[in-house]
């Protein structure tokens, strides 16, 4: 049970700092085999446990254990334990359903993670959480200070996630930002080496760029905008982004490179510089996405397009598959430096995001592509399959077929060979051209050749948004 708290606390305990380290631990001295312990604090022990359970190491050279039947396990007693919570308004209920809406995420089941976030946030405004109102103390004589962590969490993890699998917020626009205090989340360590550290920067980067992405969601993935607004929309995101990144007081937050003097760092500054950072490098490949598939359909189409807004759409590609580079580099270079337990759905959704994008401009670019880019890619595809093998997980499998379409195509644009069958993943669900991710289903493309610019442009975001279309 101590490596599963262990593992939650190196983990889950970075986005969604709800406890610290002796609060973990003092819940499951007062809550194990204690037959009189509270059902609420029995599910929510139970609920960390499957979250420590679904980590894992990503050793290259030796296979983690497979912990998802436990994970499983520890999430199905939690609901046994406390089958009506989710029709309790109180402030138990917020912390147990969006524990649970944290470990139906790390499982992979998507749709019931949404679900659960989505009920948390009801409760907390119903229950004035959000106003930070003193509300019903908890056994463990938690103060208003774990209500405002509580909730500020809550808050700026609904707001991604949702961003995430491409759903509206539960949170209404009328619901302010929270502010985040440094004596609410500033935390100096466990024991005496100081362990599972936190500060409270870490946190302020995650509320500010949750409260961009409702914007970026309305703004830029709305095909009812022109795509001259849209260009725009696209360079302040960017710039916001930027300036709330770069402008945070820790400056071992916002660094990129992974060298020898990673080292010198404590274990806790490692985990929070990683968790932010591709927290950061998936914002900027979100928002540059589009131009990557828009670009390829220019390249299809008979459309006159002016080369001050070719050149653009050119430019926002390139980003795009520049920082998809990035991220899976910065994720495969630390991890190899500081061994590190990830929640497996968070990686392997971030390098599949990567792969996809990596996969889809070696398909629509086979013929222009660099030798010297082509190899880049072909190091950084590579790299992701290794980096993955002996790990168990939700997506791993599909990031991995990515991964081998990307080198198998690679391959043959590298040896000079002509390969006219469509053999590889993608090509078989997506035809004539990649168009977005591989969990979205195209059964036919209706765009004429010569649609007009505006037309190209909201069949793209058609295509690549993951909400229905109204």
């Amino acid at each position: 049970m101590n490596e599963l708290l262990v593992a939650f606390l190196e983990t889950w305990t970075i986005p969604c700092p709800l406890f610290d380290a002796d609060q973990v631990f003092t819940l499951a001295f007062d809550t194990w085999k204690n037959p009189y312990s509270n059902a609420n604090d029995q599910a929510l022990l139970y609920l960390i446990l499957s979250l420590g359970a679904a980590t894992s190491y990503f050793d290259m050279d030796e296979s983690s254990p497979n912990a998802f039947p436990v994970a499983r396990g520890f999430f199905s007693l939690a609901r046994n334990t406390v089958p009506t919570i989710c029709s309790q308004v109180s402030f138990e209920a917020v912390r147990v359903v969006f524990f649970m809406s944290l470990c139906a995420c790390s499982l992979g089941d998507t749709a019931l993670s949404y679900l659960y976030g989505g009920i948390a946030v009801r409760i907390s405004v119903a229950i004035g959480l959000h106003k930070n109102s003193i509300v019903k103390k908890m056994p463990h004589s938690f103060d208003s200070r774990h209500h405002r962590r509580v909730w500020v969490c809550v808050w700026q993890f609904e707001k991604y996630w949702s961003f995430c699998v491409g759903r509206p917020s539960g949170l209404s626009e009328y619901v302010a930002t929270p502010q985040v205090k440094e004596e609410d989340f500033e935390y100096a360590g466990y024991g005496e080496s100081k362990s599972f550290r936190k500060t409270s920067e870490h946190m302020k980067l995650r509320v500010s760029f949750a409260s961009s992405l409702s914007k970026i969601h309305a703004e830029l993935y709305n095909s009812k905008n022109e795509l001259l607004a849209i260009l725009s929309k696209v360079e302040r995101f960017s710039i916001e982004i930027d300036q709330a990144y770069f402008n945070s007081r820790d400056r071992q937050l916002v660094q990129a490179n992974v060298d020898d003097s990673v080292d010198q760092l404590e274990r806790s500054t490692v985990i929070e510089w990683f968790w932010i950072r591709i927290y950061y490098l998936y914002l900027k490949l979100i928002i540059f996405r589009p131009f990557l598939i828009f670009s390829a359909y220019l390249g299809n189409a008979a459309t006159n397009v002016p080369d001050s807004i070719k050149n653009k759409i050119k430019s926002g590609s390139d980003t795009c598959v520049d920082v998809a580079i990035e991220l899976s580099n910065f994720i495969i270079e630390l991890n190899s430096k500081v061994r590190m337990a990830q929640p497996i759905i968070f990686i392997s959704t971030y390098l599949e995001s990567a792969s996809t994008v990596l996969l889809f401009y070696i398909v629509s670019n086979i013929t222009d592509i660099s030798d010297a880019l082509a190899r880049k890619i072909w190091n950084v595809l590579h790299a992701t399959r290794n980096f993955l093998n002996g790990s168990y997980g939700s997506y791993l499998d599909t990031t991995k077929i990515l991964a081998r379409d990307g080198l198998e195509s690679l391959h043959n644009l590298l040896k000079k060979r002509k390969n006219d069958k469509n053999t590889t993943f993608l090509d078989k669900i997506m035809k004539p051209v990649v168009i977005g991710s591989p969990m979205t289903q195209i059964n036919s493309i209706d765009l004429q050749d010569d649609a007009g610019l505006e037309a190209v442009w909201a069949q793209t975001l058609n295509w690549i948004s993951y909400a229905p279309q109204m």
